[in-house]
């Protein structure tokens, strides 16, 4: 369900009885409180939905803002989140070196000119790393030429048509002084075979301003934009720190296109490094609705994530309708059944041989980590309540043996029949309580691979791995990393699994181990050579008596009749 407000009031067809405008980013967020509020009460049957609040470029100010009074009034607004486009976030936004790194990335100055940029901005010396350099306020001003964007629309730097007059005039307004760069042409681009903005026009028709009902008595021409505002520019660092520390919001996103040179997303990603949040997992690719790459992402703790949404400017839905969709999705849908970033490529439609029907869905493919390993994973989601189940990874010993035995031959749903043709349901499978990852490691086992094919697996490279592998995952599946946590195995994974969650203590994940389970496991040398060998087969009745204490005496040197529990027959004297 979604809301489009004209806001602040002068805004389009908003407006205001006396005509007199004073917006301020203040009274624009109690302004928009206030009808959010009035809105449901309007239809007070969606009060109980899940609210999120998002937008683009300015609104970087309004929807934190906005967010904030709910929490603050005490609202019973169900915010859960909110989704920042392109936003100008703080002053550093427009002023800062960002600008300048950005078009040296896209081949728009020569390494040179940038290097002598950053030394007349900041003093500094040439090849020196600055990241801080303030272009709107230079040390040198007479030796920082004004920055221009790569085309004729700062707004996307690869589109060849110009911006619509209406946002050339507000880029003029508000963002050209500011940035240090030079006003837009107001003129239509003649070069190009431009398509016309037709959305002004049908806005303006009579017919449709009263299917819209807009008041009959308002005469005035709608555009884009051009409402009244008198303050400019509060920087949200407070703002955001606040909704992710004091209110623990469910989840804020700020996502960027890449083309942008308005309020692009180097600076913004700047604005998420400075708040000085932990990262979780790597930045990493994730799939638009059509399955094409969407860009990359980078989660933080508290529930802060920053998207980069690939070839798009600063109106990502314009520019990437598909890579917008699913955006969406992944914000402001947190299901049991997983839609969310990368996992829907890797659910498994149907398998051959499987003529059963099946209640819980399930995904294998690849969790890719450093020096080019890929990791072959199968996770079946728990039949019983897959968002709120215990997520419990399985790993089959070897070394190197596969754990796809252990979903097909021990505990995962299915068993393969005799003939290796058809699949039957196991009724004792582990998914019937838990969701269920078997993972195929280490790498070079099963489907795993590494892209140079050179293997050099140890115990410790493996319990790295392992770690990494499993960051990936609920990086993947970020609704189940609230859920508890744990490992199991057998056999060699008596090393894997202690030593793998070891690791996750030791580089303070926020994986939420809480147990692990070692069956029949390889725990130290003494489990294959001991004297426990021979001691079984005499409980099992396989030796005599005779036989045994005489494989003790040999062994040990000890006297017939003494008790010896740690004999070494692998450095026995005689047997």
């Amino acid at each position: 369900n979604v809301i489009y407000l004209e806001s602040p009031v002068g805004t389009g067809y908003s407006y205001k009885d006396d005509k007199k405008y004073h917006n301020t980013d203040v009274s624009t967020a109690e302004d928009n409180h206030l009808v959010m509020e009035a809105f449901f009460e309007k239809y007070p049957n969606l009060k109980k939905n899940p609210f999120y609040i998002t937008g683009e470029s300015y609104a970087g100010i309004y929807i934190p803002m906005l967010a904030q009074q709910i929490f603050v009034k005490n609202s019973t607004i169900n915010l859960k989140g909110v989704a920042i486009g392109n936003g100008y976030l703080d002053l550093g936004t427009l002023g800062g070196q960002h600008s300048i790194d950005m078009e040296l990335g896209h081949g728009f100055v020569t390494t040179d000119s940038y290097e002598k940029k950053i030394e007349n901005c900041c003093e500094c010396k040439t090849g020196e790393v600055q990241h801080g350099c303030d272009f709107s306020k230079p040390v040198n001003a007479t030796k920082v030429e004004i920055e221009e964007s790569g085309g004729d629309n700062p707004y996307n730097m690869y589109d060849d048509c110009g911006a619509s007059v209406a946002y050339a005039k507000l880029y003029n307004k508000y963002y050209a002084k500011a940035s240090n760069r030079s006003p837009m042409s107001l003129t239509s681009n003649d070069n190009y075979d431009c398509p016309h903005n037709g959305y002004t026009d049908w806005l303006n028709l009579p017919e449709v301003r009263t299917a819209l009902h807009v008041r009959s008595d308002d005469k005035h021409v709608w555009d884009d934009c051009g409402g009244p505002y008198s303050d400019f520019g509060r920087d949200q660092h407070s703002t955001v720190t606040e909704l992710l520390d004091k209110y623990k919001i469910g989840k804020l996103v700020i996502f960027n296109g890449n083309f942008d040179t308005v309020c692009d997303h180097i600076a913004n990603h700047r604005f998420v490094d400075s708040l000085n949040l932990k990262k979780e997992g790597y930045f990493t690719s994730w799939k638009d609705t059509e399955g094409r790459i969407g860009g990359f992402v980078q989660h933080y703790e508290k529930n802060l994530s920053f998207v980069l949404v690939r070839g798009a400017g600063h109106m990502v839905p314009h520019d990437k309708p598909e890579a917008a969709l699913q955006l969406l999705k992944n914000v402001s849908i947190v299901p049991h059944r997983q839609s969310v970033l990368a996992a829907n490529e890797d659910e498994i439609k149907s398998l051959p041989g499987l003529s059963e029907p099946i209640n819980f869905k399930q995904y294998s493919g690849y969790l890719d980590i450093t020096e080019g390993k890929h990791y072959f994973y199968w996770f079946v989601e728990s039949q019983k309540d897959p968002g709120n189940a215990p997520v419990v990874l399985w790993l089959n010993g070897g070394p190197g043996c596969s754990s796809l035995f252990g979903n097909l031959g021990e505990n995962g749903p299915f068993r393969v029949n005799s003939d290796g043709k058809t699949l039957v349901l196991n009724p004792h499978s582990w998914n019937k309580v838990a969701n269920v990852i078997y993972l195929e490691s280490p790498v070079g086992t099963g489907y795993s691979y590494k892209d140079d094919e050179k293997y050099h697996n140890t115990d410790v490279s493996t319990a790295e791995d392992n770690h990494l592998v499993m960051e990936a995952f609920f990086e993947k599946y970020p609704n189940l990393k609230k859920n508890p946590f744990y490992i199991t195995g057998e056999s060699y994974a008596g090393i894997y699994i202690p030593m793998l969650a070891q690791q996750i203590f030791a580089k303070n994940s926020t994986i939420n181990l809480k147990g692990v389970a070692i069956g029949n496991g390889y725990l130290d040398l003494g489990t294959l050579r001991g004297q426990h060998s021979v001691d079984m087969k005499l409980g099992h009745g396989f030796v005599t008596t005779d036989s045994y204490e005489k494989k003790i005496e040999n062994c040990c040197e000890c006297k017939t009749g003494e008790v010896q529990h740690g004999c070494d027959f692998s450095v026995n004297v005689t047997m």
